[in-house]
């Protein structure tokens, strides 16, 4: 996660024996957009996307509208993998969309049993033309 300024909220002194939750030195301080959120995060959008033949479930922060950043997990990990990094880009104009890859649930399992990187690329690849489509 190189390049992502680690910051803390509120006060940057110490406050009694509270050690700052790990989501504090993620995102800042909380987003008062009226979003939902889970503690100090706020908590993803479900997204259902159909492409390279698959169906992919997401999570999603941000505005639909904002550039589109991938946020790709690897194994063993999951979409939740970025549940507390996906809103720092969404906070700052990015639409922030982490899919499940094939394989792992909710997504469909690869219709031709393979997959390898470059299924997983061209997957990417996809879910990035899906989106293009949609504008």
């Amino acid at each position: 996660m190189a390049g992502l300024p680690m910051q803390a909220s509120g006060s940057h002194g110490h406050d009694g024996d509270r050690k700052p939750e790990v989501a504090e030195f993620l995102v800042g301080q909380r987003a008062t957009s009226g979003r939902q959120h889970v503690g100090r995060v706020s908590a993803p959008e479900h997204l259902s996307v159909s492409a390279s033949g698959v169906r992919f479930g997401a999570l999603a922060w941000g505005d639909p509208d904002a550039p589109l950043a991938l946020l790709v997990h690897g194994y063993p990990d999951t979409a939740w993998t970025w549940r507390h990094l996906g809103p720092y880009p969404a906070e700052r104009g990015w639409r922030a969309v982490a899919p499940f890859t094939r394989g792992y649930g909710p997504t469909d399992l690869a219709p031709d049993d393979s997959y390898l990187i470059a299924d997983q690329a061209a997957d990417l690849l996809a879910l990035s033309n899906a989106r293009a489509r949609r504008e």
